[in-house]
């Protein structure tokens, strides 16, 4: 484990000249963990010799086992020598075995994400799925980068040595917006991502990539970029770094902002007229933000909330029943009568007597979204409390598909940070507007849903003033047209 003087003159920030890689290893030789064995006599190995590729059953069930000698293997780590070499270095001295995977359902090569990890309680290994040769290729520096904190002592769960947080206080994951997780958790999954965003610059600014690469690669770039930055947030306002470790966590902030600021000129902006969805769940403050940002844009606000009881009334699932029930002279007379209060309350009606089950909803929202955003391009529609969350999930990915060809961004407002106090604070919020269910676990069930973690393209900490939401919401906009009245 770090001692004190250890930690004072850590090295948190890649060094070309591998301070930091000697820093690391030395911390090593004072560290418990199981340390896997380097490349054996007649093994196959990657990084000059220093990376024994090897096979086992340890991990997911969902993978199989890819050809040890897979073209993109060895293109993933020639695109890595080329962009970062210094980090191909420090990858063949941190790393002492790699298990090449495919997804079973899926062993075709293309630009398809990854996954990586590394096998439990060991030191110096790693897996991951080499379909996306540029993706495995952010693997390698995303799971060195983990080893890097295990040589550390720093482990998922424990916060010794780095931080002084409990270990049940849970905090938002700047990579998986649904699941909490303990401080040393988000730091690794934070430090790990600065390292892949420095590798995705990297791949820009060197060049010579072909036009599909580049559209890949700037897309990856937007997507670290949101996660380091909402990493660095969480970090910078709830960490509680223990003293000697206050330079290594510094550092890595530091390198953090440097990377996001480097990045800007890559990021894709929201543009005037682009179509913004704002997500988000019960109590985050949705509503408040879309009409500021509708009165500062000119931008046209659509609450869900106001439609949704005349649409849902009209599609066929709701006319079919209705036909059924009251025949076809009673229900032309309703059609032309009833009002929106009536309408709705009818249609909770049919959800009560369960007229309508959990699929028939699922299909209603999925359509009310569509519908809203077709219909209202270029403007701004609020989601309102619950309309992005399903129970089936060919919903949430059909809806995530209509939103990357339609080119329509999306906004996530919550409260960032420890997952109680922000559940406490939605709770409150709901609760002071008068509703009478379970308003801390409402709260706190919409916080978690996997719907705006998949959907979301940026997140917006909403516990703080408005003001300051919208002028956060400016830093992923241009600066001009997109300029505040």
């Amino acid at each position: 484990m770090l001692t004190l003087t250890e930690t004072l003159n850590a090295i948190a920030i890649p060094q070309a000249d591998g301070s930091d890689t000697q820093f690391f290893l030395d911390a090593l030789n004072n560290n418990p963990i199981v340390k896997v064995t380097g490349p054996q006599l007649n093994e196959l190995t990657i990084f000059g010799g220093k990376v024994a590729i090897r096979f086992t059953d340890t991990v997911a069930n969902n993978l199989q086992d890819a050809p040890a000698d897979h073209h993109h293997i060895y293109k993933a780590e020639q695109l890595l020598l080329q962009c970062w070499p210094e980090i191909h270095t420090q990858f063949g001295e941190i790393i002492n075995e790699f298990h090449p995977k495919y997804l079973t359902d899926n062993a075709k090569d293309g630009f398809w994400g990854s996954m990586s990890h590394q096998p439990p309680n060991v030191y110096g290994s790693m897996w991951a799925t080499v379909n996306d040769y540029i993706c495995l290729s952010q693997a390698f520096v995303h799971e060195m980068a983990h080893n890097k904190l295990f040589a550390i002592g720093l482990q998922f769960a424990e916060p010794a040595p780095l931080f002084l947080n409990n270990t049940d206080e849970l905090y938002d994951s700047p990579i998986r917006l649904d699941i909490p997780r303990p401080m040393p958790a988000i730091f690794h999954g934070f430090y790990a991502f600065t390292h892949v965003l420095a590798l995705d610059r990297r791949m820009l600014e060197r060049g010579g990539l072909e036009e599909q690469e580049e559209r890949y690669v700037k897309e990856l770039i937007n997507k670290n970029a949101n996660r380091v930055r909402i990493g660095l947030d969480i970090i910078t306002k709830c960490a509680r770094p223990a003293p000697a470790a206050e330079k290594f966590v510094g550092d890595a902030l530091d390198w953090a902002r440097e990377e996001i600021q480097l990045c800007e000129k890559h990021l894709k902006k929201i543009r005037t007229g682009q179509q913004l969805l704002i997500v988000g769940p019960t109590g985050a403050g949705k509503t408040t933000f879309a009409k500021t940002l509708s009165e500062k844009t000119g931008m046209n606000f659509i609450p869900l909330d106001m439609i949704c009881w005349d649409y849902w009334y009209k599609t066929p699932v709701i006319q079919d029943w209705l036909l059924k029930v009251f025949g076809a002279e009673k229900l032309s007379q309703m059609n032309q009568s009833l009002q929106v209060d009536q309408k709705k309350k009818l249609i909770k009606d049919m959800v009560q007597k369960k007229i309508l089950n959990q699929e028939a909803m699922d299909w209603l929202k999925y359509h009310l979204i569509v519908f809203a955003l077709k219909h209202n391009k270029g403007q701004i529609v609020d989601t309102g409390s619950g309309h992005v969350v399903f129970t089936n999930s060919k919903y949430l990915t059909q809806l995530k598909a209509f939103l990357v060809q339609n080119d329509i961004k999306v906004v996530q407002l919550r409260p960032l940070g420890h997952v109680e106090q922000a559940t406490e604070i939605l709770g409150n919020r709901i609760a002071y507007r008068g509703y009478t269910y379970d308003e801390v676990g409402k709260a706190k069930s919409n916080m978690i849903n996997p719907a705006y973690r998949t959907l979301s393209d940026y997140v917006i900490d909403s516990n703080q003033s408005p003001e300051k939401c919208i002028s956060t919401f400016f830093e992923f906009a241009e600066a001009t047209p997109f300029q505040p009245n």
